[in-house]
């Protein structure tokens, strides 16, 4: 069977088709809509252009959010569109003649790892998604954690210090604040006000203009100020994972979104720190810190996934 996947992120939306074995097999990428009702009419063109081209059993979208059991958007602080809700499964199932499953980009990030990727055979997985924002998946003894309302694995939103950075959901200090590939350009800036990112300057062409691209390009290069930005940055997402991981013991830590890109310019400092932190230290059995094997299109191979899952149960 096939499903199209869609994957709402907090600057681009991703509409593609994916088999029952989690290959995606085609796919195009448009800028995130302002509104739902553009979101909405971008989203019914793409399914109705696959259904020419392919057999379609069902369509599963994944959304930036907190999005319920029954498919409506509550909230999203990186969608404004969402702000006043939407009901997402209506809205489309109404309009389409195939059934449409609607969960957070996360939680379908998360799917697409334990069935086919980096977490594969594993039943206590925790996914991290880094991008514009900070979400999350939680399955514990193979079961996916969804909460009283589906709102289970913001893991963004707890706080690192009630005097850090404003997130975007209004509060200070979230783990998103600090952690985010949104917040890796915010570091540049900051190392750049100070005279301490003369490299990474030169690569963006003024401070405003940093981004976490320009820090992970210094970096990678060995340039000692995108070492130092980005182990500062890795420190941040090593606390917040140690503290996730004491929460709930995971075997295994995916993380996925824009920063997989960084590859092991990132990867090696979180590790270090991670161990340098972790309660028990080398006492205890340590998870595996792991990137998302399908890298950004884990949200949309996920959504496709969960499509085909919920319509097989």
């Amino acid at each position: 069977m096939r499903a199209v996947g869609i994957d709402l992120g907090g600057t681009k939306m991703s509409i593609g088709v994916v088999e029952s074995d989690g290959r995606l097999i085609d796919e195009y990428r448009v800028p995130k809509p302002d509104t739902w009702k553009e979101m909405k009419a971008l989203i019914l063109k793409g399914v109705r252009n696959f259904q020419e081209k392919y057999e379609i059993a069902a369509v599963g979208f994944g959304a930036a959010g907190l999005i319920d059991l029954d498919g409506y958007a509550f909230y999203s602080p990186n969608v404004a569109a969402f702000d006043e809700g939407a009901p997402l499964s209506k809205d489309l199932s109404d309009e389409l003649d195939i059934p449409v499953f609607v969960d957070n980009d996360n939680n379908c990030s998360g799917l697409a790892e334990v069935l086919f990727g980096s977490a594969r055979g594993e039943s206590n997985v925790l996914t991290v998604g880094l991008g514009t924002g900070i979400g999350g998946s939680i399955f514990i003894d193979g079961r996916l954690m969804r909460g009283a309302h589906g709102f289970a694995g913001e893991l963004g939103h707890f706080t690192m210090d009630v005097d850090g950075p404003l997130c975007a959901c209004g509060q200070y200090g979230c783990f998103e604040a600090f952690a985010s590939g949104t917040a890796l350009g915010r570091i540049g800036r900051e190392f750049a006000a100070r005279g301490d990112a003369d490299n990474v300057l030169r690569e963006a062409g003024s401070i405003d203009a940093i981004t976490g691209t320009h820090v992970g390009v210094t970096a990678a290069r060995g340039d000692a100020d995108g070492v130092a930005i980005m182990d500062e940055f890795a420190q941040n997402v090593a606390r917040g994972l140690v503290s996730l991981n004491n929460i709930f013991d995971p075997s295994v830590i995916v993380i996925s979104g824009g920063v997989v890109e960084l590859g092991d310019t990132l990867l090696g400092p979180v590790t270090k720190h991670f161990l340098d932190n972790i309660e028990g230290g080398v006492s205890r059995p340590l998870p595996r810190i792991v990137f998302a094997q399908f890298g950004e299109n884990a949200g949309l191979i996920g959504a496709g996934a969960l499509a085909l899952t919920r319509l097989s149960a």
